[in-house]
């Protein structure tokens, strides 16, 4: 494929892309002048998972709802004080519970 069939199909491509995608910036962060913009988006996603995951279990307050706590919001003890929720909302323990989709949503609720 020779480099001008290349433009115009870029061009093309760009032409026929949503103008949110357009729009889009690649990400940069000047603490991390040397970070891929890929690598950036994956710790973003995993910042916003935890904040997820922190949402979700503050509607339990001050219990022991993840099997890995060792302390709970007030800094008490979970030894012998885990609870299994049976019921929805489940609070979400484990990065692996927070879906693409999830984190999506979060996206736009907060910009």
């Amino acid at each position: 494929m020779t480099t001008q069939a290349t433009r115009m199909i870029a061009t093309l491509l760009m032409a026929l892309a949503p103008i949110s995608f357009l729009r889009a910036q690649a990400l940069f962060d000047p603490n991390l002048p040397s970070a891929q913009p890929k690598a950036l988006q994956q710790l973003s996603d995993n910042r916003i998972r935890q904040k997820i995951m922190q949402q979700s279990q503050a509607r339990y307050g001050g219990r022991c709802v993840c099997p890995y706590q060792a302390h709970d919001l007030h800094g008490r003890t979970c030894k012998g004080r885990h609870e299994v929720i049976k019921i929805d909302p489940k609070p979400i323990c484990y990065p692996r519970q927070v879906t693409s989709e999830m984190v999506n949503d979060w996206r736009l609720k907060h910009p």
